[in-house]
């Protein structure tokens, strides 16, 4: 999943990679932000994997987790209130949904 996430915002990137810098640099910084927690969400749960005794790796995961959703589930939000990008941030919506609903069923768990 946090792959899936890493790649959706790379293609978003990649196809506005010289139009969005120039247009605006906050919405670049946000994407490359949003890039990097997802790619620390993938490199922190496969750590958490490799290491089931170490509950640092774990904590850092669902935190992760749950900012991806929180952030993901808020651009959707945004998109859908300016009316514009709905299609476009449909799959960044669902994963950041899942790794909201993983980051909940970990922290009740605990």
């Amino acid at each position: 999943m946090a792959a899936l996430g890493a790649a959706d915002i790379q293609a978003f990137l990649a196809a506005r990679r010289t139009s969005l810098p120039a247009k605006s640099r906050s919405r670049a910084r946000g994407s490359e932000v949003g890039l990097l927690l997802w790619t620390g969400l993938r490199v922190s749960s496969r750590l958490a994997g490799s290491r089931p005794e170490s509950s640092r790796w774990r904590s850092l995961t669902t935190a992760l987790a749950l900012t991806c959703g929180l952030g993901e589930l808020a651009l959707f939000g945004m998109h859908l209130r300016i009316g514009k990008g709905r299609l476009r941030s449909l799959p960044g919506a669902t994963l950041g949904s899942a790794a909201l609903v993983l980051g909940v069923r970990r922290l009740r768990a605990r």
